[in-house]
């Protein structure tokens, strides 16, 4: 989504009500946000009713799969058709895999809809920081970016607690249904607020490419969720998945390196600053949703403690994020993105 299509006149620009859109994109993206901390401290629970141990860390895993796939999809669609239709369509796929969420029987059925969860949730957060984008001035960007990071960060500190509360005061499903009347407002905000017009250009969009990472990825995760606990390390199965991610990940860099405009550029990881960045957040993704995973499972099953005490746990875990991210928004303004990085 680095080139930009969206054309706003003058007369466009003045009927976007700004404030209202900006609402309906940050509920959107808390809707989306919470999913990955609220569902934790439930999860005890879901399994306790459910059954299904093995496909535990499935309940996550499967939704930021199809999060990460689907999200270069959506940027290339939203060049193509405009921000509105594909942020609402995304939105609406996702509100329909809550509700089933809520609706699953099994936890084999809970993993397959929270895919579609996760199908939903790849128009939500790329596609809204881009119409912010095209919204506001690159001097305004910084501050609204910041609001946008502490959504991130406020969702992981009241969603343990708030599944923490809701698994303990009522049903589990609930966690799910409540997304229903958030995502309807994000949808009307957007709806009826955001005017734009469509510069039409004719694009491709790297399915190959999105294909290859989808098999690869997807290998990597079973190996590394099912070795070692289903599977040996040196089972038939372990290492013909081994081969599958080895020759994924050749076919994608070659995918990559020749498709006309490919899913993930391979020159932005020359820059030194990209490949650092994207490591940092990997490594530090894989920490917090690690803890947030496995925690609440911890402290009830092993320590005894209700879902509101892992709910709790988790919150004091993760209240610094939001204050961070609200002072780090500043930060870049006043001293650049380099300094607020590296720190004093």
């Amino acid at each position: 989504m680095s080139q930009t299509v969206l054309v706003q006149s003058k007369s466009l620009a003045r009927k976007t009500q700004r404030p209202l859109v900006l609402g309906a994109l940050v509920l959107a993206m808390f809707m989306s946000a919470i999913e990955m901390t609220i569902i934790s401290t439930a999860m005890p629970s879901i399994v306790g009713e459910l059954g299904g141990f093995s496909l535990y860390s499935w309940v996550f895993s499967g939704f930021s799969l199809m999060q990460a796939v689907t999200t270069p999809i959506y940027g290339k669609l939203s060049d193509l058709f405009g921000r509105k239709p594909v942020f609402i369509v995304g939105v609406v796929i996702f509100l329909v895999g809550s509700v089933l969420c809520g609706l699953a029987t099994s936890m084999l059925m809970l993993v397959i809809f929270r895919v579609i969860q996760g199908f939903g949730a790849g128009a939500v957060q790329p596609v809204a920081m881009t119409i912010i984008g095209d919204m506001y001035s690159v001097e305004e960007r910084a501050k609204i970016q910041g609001y946008f990071s502490s959504v991130f960060g406020i969702s992981s500190v009241i969603g343990p607690l708030f599944g923490g509360m809701i698994v303990q005061y009522s049903h589990w499903s609930w966690i799910f249904w409540m997304n229903v009347p958030l995502g309807i407002l994000a949808v009307a905000g957007v709806l009826f607020y955001l005017h734009e017009g469509v510069e039409k250009q004719k694009r491709s969009i790297d399915y190959a490419g999105s294909g290859l990472f989808f098999i690869t990825i997807t290998s990597l995760m079973v190996v590394l969720i099912q070795g070692g606990v289903a599977w040996s390390w040196t089972s038939p199965q372990i290492l013909a998945l081994l081969l599958a991610v080895a020759v994924g990940t050749g076919m994608f860099l070659r995918q990559e390196s020749r498709a006309s405009e490919p899913m993930m550029p391979l020159p932005l990881w020359k820059n030194r600053f990209i490949a650092i960045g994207n490591m940092a957040t990997l490594t530090s993704g894989a920490i917090v949703i690690g803890l947030t995973s496995f925690l609440p499972a911890y402290i009830q099953g092993v320590m005894g403690g209700t879902a509101f005490v892992a709910g709790f746990a988790l919150t004091v875990m993760t209240i610094g994020w939001p204050i961070a991210a609200w002072l780090a928004g500043y930060s870049i303004l006043k001293m650049g993105t380099r300094p607020t990085m590296e720190g004093p």
